[in-house]
């Protein structure tokens, strides 16, 4: 599965004549097959210990580059870390307001949400609309057991 989508992903930027360098493999492979979400300094972190050449300028205009091209969505949580995900999974995302973690929740009609709001900013504001991503916020189950024992 992972290499699959890997292949699409490159193909994604290959078909927007973006050059696919190994550092940008590397990046969205690595997306592809965790899901941490990590920031930007834990993913060059990371893969620094495979690609000692590897720049965090690379990482930031890498990671600006596939969230422009819809490879990649840009999370922020209530304390304004910014986070990344690959984002070729039909899957929306719940944040907790008191403890930033950010979870995957995968939905099966989720193509048809994003269909239906895709459709719904064409036809209410001529909008032509390029990626479609859900955060839900609220309280993670920890968070919330942890509240009612205070």
């Amino acid at each position: 599965m992972a290499d699959a989508v890997l292949t699409q992903a490159i193909e994604t930027l290959r078909n927007n004549h973006v050059r696919v360098t190994p550092q940008r493999k590397m990046i969205i492979q690595y997306l592809v097959t965790h899901t941490t979400h990590p920031t930007v300094e834990i993913l060059f972190k990371e893969l620094y210990q495979q690609e000692p050449n590897l720049s965090m300028a690379t990482v930031y205009n890498t990671l600006h580059l596939l969230v422009s091209l819809g490879i990649v969505v840009e999370l922020s949580n209530e304390s304004g870390a910014v986070r990344y995900d690959y984002y070729g999974h039909s899957k929306f995302y719940a944040i907790c307001a008191n403890c930033g973690k950010i979870i995957d929740i995968f939905y099966k009609d989720y193509g048809e949400i994003e269909a239906n709001f895709t459709q719904a900013a064409k036809s209410q504001a001529d909008f032509q609309a390029t990626t479609v991503h859900v955060e839900v916020h609220g309280l993670c189950a920890e968070c919330q057991k942890m509240m009612l024992t205070q």
